[in-house]
């Protein structure tokens, strides 16, 4: 005979909509206190996730959705995921634009495919430019902000993609953690892929970590950037320094544009975090825009990120 386990996970796979799945998992809670009964529902909620994610992933290549593909690290061995979404026109181009997007404290290498609700990341920039591939490395999980293990595996999956993929420029994306993150690759990515690089575009960045981690009022920050670096900045200042852009302008490719993305109600990385970034950029004579968005802390509206891309691309002013 059949667990009652086996029996509730039976019932709940058959269910087709995700109100009904829901409902079945509050209502195995409440039917008893105990805890048994609230681990078979937790047990019951992984496993409904994992089949979900195995529906999504299932090595299909389809319109928007996309491919994930794993890899052990180069560097010490470890096993690690990147997202990826093909150009949606590849009949014979031999010059397609790769975006490379850093997530977000916190989140994972699907964020640019789940979020805005409205429209993604993903999705718009693949509506708006067929000829680009959309890349989303993990880069060491939810807080890694770009250290040494982290720079590490993007120039690993980045080459891989320069192996399959006819790319003959590359754009670097992120926003919040990921927005610093693609700040600092754009001085830190390996030569032979700095070669390639034409734009950065950065959601609510910070240019200065040491200063971030000072003035932020989120403790998550803080306590993310001490699990990256090793310590606060007062025991770790060359880490915080080395992953700051505003310290080292000198180390960035002269030809790189560079999109700004700022919200104006950003508790977590205030907007004069990016003015300093775009004011010292246009002191040291590089290509920037700002792009204000009246938004709170998080991943912008898909159409900020369009018109970055546009920017750092083909070079047109956004005013």
């Amino acid at each position: 005979m059949k667990s009652v386990s086996q029996i509730i996970i039976a019932a709940a796979l058959a269910i087709t909509t995700v109100t009904a799945v829901v409902f079945l998992i509050l209502f195995i809670v409440s039917a008893g206190q105990n805890g048994s009964l609230k681990k078979k529902a937790a047990q019951l909620q992984a496993e409904l996730s994992q089949t979900r994610n195995s529906q999504v992933f299932d090595g299909q290549a389809r319109p928007g959705v996309p491919e994930r593909q794993g890899f052990m690290s180069l560097l010490d061995g470890s096993k690690d995921e990147m997202a990826i979404l093909p150009p949606n026109s590849f009949q014979g181009q031999k010059d397609l634009t790769l975006v490379v997007y850093l997530h977000g404290m916190g989140s994972t290498y699907m964020e640019p495919f789940l979020v805005p609700k409205d429209k993604t990341v993903g999705q718009a920039i693949s509506e708006h430019n067929g000829a680009v591939v959309i890349a989303s490395p993990n880069y060491r999980g939810q807080s890694a902000w770009c250290n040494e293990q982290a720079v590490a595996d993007i120039d690993q999956n980045i080459r891989s993609l320069l192996q399959r993929f006819p790319i003959s420029k590359i754009v670097i994306m992120g926003t919040s953690m990921g927005g610093c993150s693609a700040l600092a690759y754009s001085y830190l990515a390996g030569d032979d892929i700095k070669r390639l690089l034409i734009g950065v575009v950065a959601a609510e960045p910070s240019g200065d970590l040491s200063l971030l981690y000072g003035k932020t009022h989120s403790q998550i920050v803080k306590n993310g950037m001490i699990g990256a670096f090793g310590g606060p900045p007062e025991a770790q200042p060359q880490k915080y320094t080395s992953r700051s852009l505003l310290n080292n302008t000198d180390k960035v490719p002269a030809n790189l544009r560079f999109a700004i993305i700022s919200a104006k109600q950003d508790n977590v990385i205030p907007p004069d975090f990016q003015r300093a970034i775009v004011n010292t950029l246009k002191d040291k004579k590089f290509s920037c825009e700002l792009i204000e968005v009246d938004e709170q802390h998080g991943v912008p509206a898909a159409s900020a990120f369009v018109q970055g891309l546009d920017y750092v691309v083909l070079g047109n002013s956004l005013r």
